[in-house]
């Protein structure tokens, strides 16, 4: 249900909201959030394992432009 949700989401999010981009913050190590945003053809920006003001702790950043 996640992947159909966010299938949903990337074309309003270019379309209607006039976004440039999305940005996924997804917990290291969780793998179905990880196989969601590989679904949805995002691509790895960057990963922390400190505080980083994009995300938390531990965290990967990714992006679908």
């Amino acid at each position: 249900m996640a992947t159909e949700a966010a299938r949903a989401t990337v074309p309003f999010a270019f379309r209607e909201c006039r976004l440039e981009r999305l940005i996924s913050i997804v917990q290291i190590g969780n793998d179905a959030s990880e196989r969601v945003v590989a679904r949805l053809g995002m691509r790895l920006f960057s990963a922390t394992s400190s505080r980083a003001p994009i995300g938390p702790s531990g965290s990967m950043s990714c992006r679908h432009e």
